[in-house]
């Protein structure tokens, strides 16, 4: 056997076993997205709400980060109820599309700003021992890698309409 189709044979094992730990962190961050947006749903919309009060109000008072303040403040707080509304959605939304695999970059995208939100929010520093980083962590793992395409509606998709960039 020739020594390039050995290096090629080796190359492509080494692709499918990124593909699949990606696509593991995928699932594993899809379910704790669905996860945590049933708790929500469960709680009902007043109860996200209050603990979404609670929660700016209260436990991240002196922890937000101060650039971000004023717009918990000023967006957030009056609009209590729109974005309990838009969080809880949101990460349903979020954990369907990563356990599918399906739109799994912008699906990345959009985790990775829910997380980057909830950072900011809390005034959790890099480093810190948070579960928030680790979602901020995952989120642009699965963005940058084609974890969609192991065990993935997006792998269909990319049959069907061939080499996009955001698939």
């Amino acid at each position: 056997m020739p020594a390039h189709t050995t290096v090629f044979a080796q190359k492509k094992a080494g692709h499918q076993s990124l593909g699949r730990a990606a696509a593991i962190i995928r699932i594993v961050t899809g379910i704790a997205y669905a996860t945590s947006a049933s708790f929500k749903i469960r709680a009902g919309h007043n109860g996200f709400t209050e603990t979404m009060n609670w929660m700016i109000n209260e436990r991240w008072i002196d922890e937000t980060f101060s650039f971000y303040r004023p717009f918990l403040d000023a967006i957030v707080l009056p609009n209590a109820e729109l974005f309990s509304f838009l969080v809880t959605w949101g990460e349903a939304a979020v954990g369907v599309g990563l356990i599918l695999g399906i739109f799994t970059r912008f699906t990345a995208a959009f985790a990775l700003f829910i997380s980057l939100n909830i950072v900011m929010a809390s005034g959790v520093l890099p480093g810190a021992p948070q579960a928030d980083w680790a979602f901020v962590i995952a989120g642009l793992t699965i963005l940058i890698t084609r974890a969609g395409r192991t065990w993935g509606i997006d792998k269909i998709l990319l049959a069907r309409f061939g080499h996009k960039p955001w698939w």
